[in-house]
């Protein structure tokens, strides 16, 4: 399996552009890998009008991606991650969603899609 050393500095709860976005997925596709699902889900978000907001985690694969609206008044936290949460932190809700293998269940980008927009909308 080729190796494929980190280009980009880690997000840090940050504001992320479509221009971020594009390169990371660019440089996935350059090395020969698909586009990362937790970058679909943040374009889908910046078409629909709403800020993204990404924190990958130090240790992990994890992204936390925090979906806010225009006014700054609805906020919604999607966590997309290769492994289990924390049981406390998934008991407390530490995310309004969880993409991936949960302690409860698996779900998907398209599911963290309709669930954030229902909230954001609604």
């Amino acid at each position: 399996m080729k190796k494929v050393s980190l280009k980009f500095p880690r997000l840090r709860r940050e504001n992320v552009t479509k221009a971020q976005l594009d390169a990371r997925a660019k440089y996935s596709i350059d090395n020969g890998y698909s586009v990362q699902k937790w970058i679909q889900f943040c374009r889908v978000m910046m078409d629909e009008g709403f800020r993204v907001n990404v924190h990958e985690a130090q240790t992990t694969f994890s992204k936390y991606i925090v979906i806010t609206d225009p006014k700054g008044h609805r906020k919604f936290k999607v966590r997309f991650s290769n492994h289990r949460p924390n049981k406390q932190a998934e008991n407390r809700d530490d995310s309004d969603f969880y993409v991936g293998v949960a302690n409860n269940k698996t779900t998907t980008t398209e599911q963290a899609i309709t669930a954030t927009l229902a909230h954001m909308n609604g």
